[in-house]
């Protein structure tokens, strides 16, 4: 029998998209709002012989959906283990723009890390969230060229993305300041297990790059994870930035996947 594609349309899984032959459930793919004008699609699951088209047609029905929302682009993140769908995805337009290295801290291997004094970390909330969006302009070079009113919705939107696309009582994050300074600042949010924190943000204050605050900032996210009792950070560092991957490595994390970005830009 073939097999069609199905929506689950309760709330807390919009954009969930199955794949089914029959009643037995043969792929699933999901789409979901990303940093307020991105859509971000989690590449697909198949399994059965027909994994293929499945997939080419889960990825098409994402598509379809995430561009509805009128996104800039649509970005996807593939691993080691997934590259046999980077053909299916270049043949819709898609590109890789970067390469990552996936990076694990295990806390309970490791000594607590002392941050630096000379830095003072304000815990992330929605009063202080406007900071997070301008040094994240800041770091894409998305200065406030487009006005204010421009500035303040990325904020808005940023802010809706990350209270309601992710669950607020698993994330954490903060600002690192210095001298009364926004340089920087990190989001992470943790596994339904709690077991691991990932770090789904880090952005630092392009003027201040090489001053170690990237390395002040992971030191507090593990101090952090150390006192809650998590036993594992993950990052994600672009390999083409030698200096993070070489401040993860000294650091005590370790290699232990690869992945590409795939984006598809509409503006």
């Amino acid at each position: 029998m073939a097999h069609q594609l199905a929506v689950q349309n309760h709330r807390a899984f919009d954009g969930l998209f199955v794949a089914k032959e029959g009643k037995r459930v043969v792929g699933s793919i999901w789409v979901q709002p990303w940093a307020g004008t991105d859509m971000l699609i989690w590449p697909p699951a198949s399994v059965g012989c027909r994994r293929q088209r499945t997939i080419n047609e889960l990825i098409l029905k994402a598509e379809q959906w995430g561009t509805s929302r009128n996104p800039h682009r649509l970005l996807t993140y593939v691993n080691a283990r997934q590259f046999s769908l980077l053909p299916s995805l270049y043949r819709r337009g898609f590109r890789s723009v970067s390469n990552l290295v996936t990076m694990e801290f295990s806390t309970n291997l490791a000594t607590a890390l002392e941050s630096p004094s000379s830095f003072r970390f304000e815990p992330l909330s929605v009063w202080n969230f406007n900071r997070v969006v301008h040094l994240r302009d800041r770091v894409v070079g998305n200065h406030s060229s487009q006005g204010p009113a421009a500035s303040e919705k990325r904020c808005i939107e940023t802010l809706h993305h990350f209270t309601s696309c992710m669950d607020i009582a698993l994330m954490q994050g903060f600002i690192a300041i210095r001298d009364g300074r926004d340089l920087g600042c990190l989001v992470m949010s943790q596994s339904s297990t709690r077991s691991k924190l990932y770090v789904s943000f880090l952005a630092i204050d392009p003027e201040v790059k090489s001053q170690g605050v990237g390395r002040a900032m992971l030191s507090h996210a593990i101090e952090l994870a150390q006192k809650s009792g998590v036993r594992q950070i993950v990052t994600f560092c672009n390999t083409g930035d030698a200096m993070a991957v070489r401040t993860h490595l000294h650091m005590g994390f370790k290699y232990i996947d690869r992945s590409q970005v795939c984006v598809k830009f509409y503006r």
